[in-house]
């Protein structure tokens, strides 16, 4: 799993492209996830070339987990944890860490002046482990 603490402040969505133009005047979300993936060399995300994360059902992952806030924290610290679900018992190469103020930024949609601050992020093993 993941740990960590997040402050959170949600504007509404003012600025849209497509596909997303439907979500105007809603309120923006924020979103913290964490991928575990198996490749011979890192990829990179290149948004204004349209070169995205692949889609999580691809076979490179190895485990997943995310949390969506749709209120905020009012601007204050919250813990939290985000358990990752393993898809397979491949040992991970790469982890990347993601966390945004705008759910859909790489589309270049959300709310301007949204606003997300993180925290001491660690990682802690559990023999539980979630398997998909």
């Amino acid at each position: 799993r993941l740990r960590g603490y997040y402050s959170y402040i949600p504007q509404p969505i003012n600025s849209v492209r497509e596909p997303y133009t439907d979500l105007e005047g809603e309120n923006d979300k924020g979103r913290i996830f964490v991928v575990l993936y198996d490749t011979d060399e890192p990829f990179r995300v290149d948004t204004p070339a349209g070169i995205f994360l692949p889609p999580f059902s691809d076979d490179m992952y190895v485990g997943y987990g995310e949390l969506v806030d749709e209120v905020g924290t009012g601007g204050e610290y919250k813990e939290f944890v985000i358990d990752i679900v393993y898809k397979n018992t491949r040992k991970p190469k790469y982890c990347a860490v993601v966390a945004v103020a705008s759910m859909y930024a790489d589309y270049f949609t959300g709310g301007i002046g949204s606003l997300m601050y993180v925290d001491e992020f660690s990682f802690e093993y559990d023999e539980n482990v979630v398997w998909e």
